[in-house]
């Protein structure tokens, strides 16, 4: 038996519906049974519960997959549980070179020792991304546009708004293992544990999720005009971005701090978080 806990809202809340016709198509010797996640009490309880006799698996988005991981804490699933990407960015599948809504993957050894980040005195753990900045305030206004029935909407353009006139970046100091950084006009401060962002943005193409030592990738994008900005978005679709060395600062680390001159925007694996000044990431 398949057990799918699904996120209802995630997908633009067609997560449900997509699961099932998966299943239907391509499981039709398995006895699949559909749960809402969102009402689960105790998730971990009970996917430790039920998943013995069944194939536990994870609906939704990269924000489905980090609600459950920090609903979690310290423990440690003891069976198998996968996640079926029924989400709108998939960065994670991305940075894994997995195409999305094609397979279960495993998740037991990927939400292993992550990195934490501390904002606004709430600490939890992320397993791909933090974005401050530009990527946070295309976060923040996706959500908004949804919210108010928007059917079709789309962060580059989004992110063209705000680089043509809607975000105004922000002074920044930077801390990274010790070195510290002050910066002007920072349009993007983000913190990666994967390589992608914004749903298909190799913002840090040099990280490697599986590197030994657990580090994280800063990338600062800084001292830059609102055309020249756009253009470095844009190649950030290949990550080609980080060859301006002149507006680009990639730092590795595994002792992180942000801090903006002015509340801004910012996501944790989608989640978005307003009016923040300053994030702190330990890599561990």
């Amino acid at each position: 038996m398949i057990h799918f806990l699904y996120n209802p809202i995630a997908d633009n809340g067609t997560c449900e519906r997509f699961a099932r016709e998966y299943a239907k198509e391509h499981l039709t010797q398995e006895e699949c049974v559909f749960t809402n996640i969102t009402l689960l009490h105790d998730p971990y309880g009970f996917i430790e519960r039920h998943a013995q006799e069944q194939r536990m698996v994870i609906a939704g988005g990269d924000g489905t997959l980090n609600a459950l991981i920090n609903s979690v804490g310290s423990r440690r699933f003891t069976r198998p549980l996968y996640f079926f990407s029924c989400g709108t960015g998939n960065d994670l599948l991305r940075d894994l070179g997995i195409p999305a809504r094609k397979e279960f993957l495993r998740v037991n050894e990927l939400i292993e020792h992550l990195p934490k980040i501390t904002v606004d005195g709430m600490t939890r753990r992320f397993f791909n991304g933090v974005g401050f900045g530009l990527d946070g305030y295309c976060c923040a206004e996706l959500e908004r546009q949804k919210k108010a029935g928007k059917e079709k909407v789309s962060y580059i353009a989004i992110a063209a708004r705000g680089l043509a006139y809607a975000y105004k970046p922000c002074n920044a100091v930077a801390t990274v293992d010790g070195r510290t950084l002050e910066l002007e006009k920072v349009w993007l401060a983000p913190t990666m544990k994967g390589r992608y962002f914004g749903g298909g943005f190799m913002i840090a193409p040099g990280q490697d999720r599986n590197a030994e030592d657990r580090h994280v990738t800063v990338i600062l994008a800084h001292s830059v005009g609102r055309l020249k900005a756009l253009f470095l978005l844009l190649k950030a679709r290949k990550g080609k971005h980080v060859n301006d060395t002149k507006h680009i600062i990639v730092l590795e680390g595994h002792e992180v701090s942000i801090t903006f001159d002015r509340p801004a925007a910012m996501q944790i694996d989608g989640e978005v978080l307003e009016h923040v000044t300053s994030y702190e990431v330990r890599a561990e």
